[in-house]
């Protein structure tokens, strides 16, 4: 079976009521996404929305080009200084 190459446009608009991660302060939330979920070269990632709670708006498209992967790997993390950053959601 041949295998069709293209595109794929990802929109990240916003999150709402994401679960509270913090100790401290307020969540710096951002959205990364691979079709490649061992691939730690192919992740993309979008800008930090600093101290924005639980409540985020990015507004970012991105482009990932597609060679018959058949999923989509989506994490919402929490930005750390000094620490690895948080996960919420995989």
């Amino acid at each position: 079976m041949m295998q069709q190459e293209g595109s794929l446009t990802i929109v990240a608009h916003a999150a709402m009521e994401m679960p509270n991660v913090e100790t401290f302060g307020k969540q710096d939330p951002y959205l990364q996404f691979s079709l490649n979920l061992n691939d730690k070269s192919s992740w993309q990632k979008s800008h930090t929305q600093k101290d924005a709670g639980k409540n985020a708006t990015w507004n970012q498209s991105f482009e990932i080009p597609l060679r018959g992967e058949p999923e989509l790997y989506v994490e919402v993390m929490d930005e750390e200084t000094g620490v690895d950053d948080t996960w919420w959601l995989r």
